[in-house]
């Protein structure tokens, strides 16, 4: 049913959502981490951030994963300075770079390190409890993103769709010519070319005079349909590699079979499954981190703690309830609300009390009619 200690920790850090964040910027830049900072005077919970990839790094121990150092940079515009932190050996070390140099020198290059514009802010470093380095390192699938493995079918429709814009916007402009144009002026003196690009002017306002053997020619449009339907072939084989549902691309593929649309909902729940199952132990790590901090070592044993992800799928009424009646008997009460109803753990003991009312009144209700008889 979940943990009430957790689940404030959560809702302190307002975990709901940065978890959200954690998961995009993982699948779509193969990393994310996650910080943990100890209660202070004016916060009795611990603070957990969620990290850009391109903003920190860290340096993990090949044998079991763990984080042995960290590095988190910032620009603050108000002091007018860069700050870099260092997780290190149980502490915190801040360094310090002033002016703007985060956007590199003319004739420099760009983040172009220079030790001796940093300086170490001494008062400012801080020890962890537990001389831990709580900073963790969330690494998708081969530490890339989602759709770099991808990149060569992107850049191929990419630029089919680049030509298709192309195509229509230079069709609004057709080319025209003029065929049996006299070469020479009824004195036979020749006429130059530009003199007809300055006779033929395309304008609203213009009217043309053509000799009467002349005859105007407009080139033809081009047929767009070959190279929407490529486009969209593209994309569906995209799609198929990628493990997505066709009609994410192509709404007219809702009619498709019943076979084929459940092999494409297995394999998206199987990558689902994937990233979830990798994104568990540092989760497991940061959550164990900010019970530590707070004191609550029984909370903080790795080996106590468990992920509780939703569910993988929406399902209808119709399906709940029909999945719902096959279960009841097989499975506690507790579990058809929370894995096939839907319901937060925490909402579990208001639906035991209003079970227990329904019961109640249904024994009421038995009683009173048997007494009338």
């Amino acid at each position: 049913g979940g943990d009430i200690e957790a689940r404030k920790l959560m809702r302190h850090n307002d975990l709901r959502v940065r978890a959200r964040d954690l998961n995009d910027l993982a699948l779509g830049l193969g990393d994310a981490y996650t910080i943990v900072t100890p209660p202070a005077k004016d916060r009795a919970f611990s603070a957990i951030t969620v990290e850009d990839p391109r903003h920190a790094i860290s340096y993990e121990d090949p044998l079991t994963g763990h984080t042995i150092c960290g590095l988190k940079m910032r620009r603050s515009d108000w002091d007018d300075e860069d700050l870099a932190y260092l997780h290190l050996g149980g502490r915190v070390y801040l360094g310090r770079r002033p002016g703007r140099t985060s956007f590199g020198r003319p004739g420099g290059p760009r983040w172009a390190f220079r030790p001796d514009e940093w300086t170490w802010d001494e008062e400012k470093e801080q020890a962890v409890p537990g001389g831990r380095v709580a900073f963790h390192r969330f690494r998708n699938r081969w530490g890339t993103g989602e759709f770099e493995s991808h990149l060569d079918s992107l850049d191929r429709i990419n630029d089919k769709i680049f030509n298709e814009w192309w195509i229509a916007k230079i069709q609004a402009f057709r080319q025209r010519g003029i065929k049996n144009l006299p070469d020479e002026d009824a004195d036979g003196n020749p006429i130059d070319a530009e003199d007809y690009a300055d006779a033929f002017v395309s304008a609203p306002d213009v009217l043309w005079r053509l000799p009467g053997d002349a005859e105007v020619w407009e080139s033809q449009t081009v047929d767009m349909g070959p190279i929407i339907t490529s486009i969209q072939k593209d994309l569906e084989r995209l799609i198929s590699v990628s493990g997505n549902e066709v009609h994410t691309v192509a709404p007219d593929a809702q009619n498709g079979s019943a076979e084929g649309a459940g092999l494409k909902k297995e394999m998206r729940t199987s990558k689902i499954v994937d990233r979830r199952d990798r994104f568990e132990a540092p989760w497991i790590r940061t959550i164990g981190d900010a019970f530590f901090f707070q004191g609550d070592k029984a909370r903080a044993q790795v080996e106590g703690l468990d992920v509780m992800w939703g569910p993988l799928a929406h399902l209808t009424p119709e399906q709940m309830a029909q999945a719902a009646s096959q279960a009841k008997g097989t499975l506690p009460d507790e579990k058809i609300w929370t894995d096939i109803y839907g319901y937060d753990p925490s909402e579990v003991p208001d639906l035991r009390i209003m079970q227990g009312k329904d019961r109640t009144a249904r024994v009421t209700a038995a009683t009173t009619q048997a007494a009338s008889a």
